[in-house]
């Protein structure tokens, strides 16, 4: 019987002292603000005009990103700064796609991917501008067209001056 007593008793001190220990983890995405973006990582992209609740972040002081509704869709936009010539997929998204196809964005090459998951059809398209050095990633958690990738795609991408 002390035994148990004395179990009940050491038990929720342990674990309290667990606790102590613990390390938090920091949110590695900062809201920010367009200008903010443009500032710290020298970005600037397109949002659709007719884009709804824009929402600015930098995730771990290297990638730009916006969430936004557009045409009563979830989209994100991001852009990191790369300097490596191989495509990183930095859309958070890690799917096993049903569609692939190789579309024009700007004067650039990309890659549109879209599936149908659970009921919803969730596509992306990724992209480099090797000129500048930027990764470019748009993605849509439903109505992810083939049409409406491309559209957005290029509502976000804003080639540098001078460029053609």
């Amino acid at each position: 019987m002390k035994k148990i007593f004395f179990l009940l008793i050491l038990f929720p001190l342990l674990l309290a002292g667990c606790r102590k220990n613990q390390v938090e983890m920091p949110n590695p995405i900062v809201e920010s603000s367009f200008e903010e973006i443009q500032q710290k990582l020298g970005i600037t992209f397109g949002i659709p005009k007719d884009a709804e609740n824009i929402y600015y972040s930098i995730i771990s002081d290297k990638v730009a990103q916006a969430d936004f509704i557009w045409q009563e869709t979830e989209c994100t936009a991001r852009i990191k700064p790369s300097t490596s010539t191989e495509l990183e997929d930095i859309s958070g998204y890690y799917y096993e796609w049903d569609n692939e196809l190789e579309i024009p964005v700007g004067y650039n090459s990309a890659t549109a991917r879209w599936s149908v998951i659970e009921d919803q059809t969730i596509g992306i398209v990724i992209w480099q501008d090797i000129v500048p050095g930027l990764t470019y990633c748009v993605s849509m958690r439903n109505n992810a067209t083939l049409e409406n990738l491309f559209i957005l795609a290029n509502a976000v991408f804003i080639p540098l001056q001078g460029d053609s």
